[in-house]
């Protein structure tokens, strides 16, 4: 009994120290695409010498890669960054990590990136061009981003 006992301890030891390294586990390196963190915001994000702001935190969120979107190309969820359609071919999807790292091999080309949240699309940056959440890839090369989730968010 005693063996018994001995051994369930060293295989549940072995079985934790297993998954917690997998949940450190770096991914394996891209070499062209995107790379980025998506961070959780909310609360008064207005600036206050009283309440300094709690630094926003990563977070696990599935992510939408679709070819370059302009706003004449989706359907609006009611106001804010949501949609409830996209109108372009979707590229890639994937899941940040924990803390919201992600990273995904793309060609070079124009995408758009668009978070999951609520059972839809956010996004909730454009640029003059109307294109939402443009994000480039250029030959060789990875292009960083930081996605921020702050529809509970007030600025």
């Amino acid at each position: 009994m005693r063996k018994n006992s001995l051994i369930i301890a060293v295989l549940s030891i072995f079985v934790g120290v297993s998954c917690s390294m997998a949940r450190h586990h770096a991914r394996a390196p891209i070499r062209q695409g995107i790379a980025g963190q998506i961070l959780w915001v909310t609360g008064n994000r207005m600036p206050s010498p009283d309440a300094p702001l709690p630094p926003p935190k990563g977070i696990r969120c599935s992510l939408y890669v679709h070819h370059l979107t302009s706003s004449s190309q989706v359907t609006r969820a009611g106001n804010g960054g949501f949609f409830s359609k996209i109108g372009t071919p979707l590229v890639k999807s994937l899941e940040s990590d924990e803390e919201g790292n992600f990273s995904v091999e793309l060609p070079e080309g124009s995408y758009s990136v668009f978070m999951g949240a609520k059972g839809m699309f956010y996004a909730n940056i454009s640029d003059h061009l109307g294109q939402i959440s443009p994000v480039y890839v250029h030959k060789d090369s990875i292009t960083r981003v930081q996605l921020q989730l702050d529809y509970q968010a007030v600025y």
